[in-house]
């Protein structure tokens, strides 16, 4: 059963990414704090699907969506991920 959440990524100073994790209501669930890009990707796709995913897809968004985060964070939804892998499977 898909569960629609939102993610606000954050680099922090000692080179880590912490990912708050909100349901639909706005109700914090979770944080996951991450050593590096790859990883930050790899737990979005991984929370948003339910499932790992492989190297190479892990890699492509990490590469489209978290290169150059922002130093004030980004927010991006399960379904945005979810979107952003049909399109790279369609495209």
């Amino acid at each position: 059963m898909f569960v629609e959440r939102l993610y606000i990524a954050v680099a922090e100073e000692d080179g880590d990414t912490s990912i708050d994790v909100l349901d639909r209501s706005g109700t914090f669930v979770a944080r996951f704090v991450v050593g590096d890009r790859y990883a930050a990707a790899d737990a979005l796709l991984r929370d948003a699907t339910g499932h790992a995913p492989r190297p190479a897809t892990a890699e492509a968004f990490a590469a489209d969506l978290l290169d150059g985060l922002p130093d004030d964070g980004v927010a991006i939804s399960s379904s945005e991920v979810c979107a952003w892998l049909l399109l790279r499977a369609i495209g």
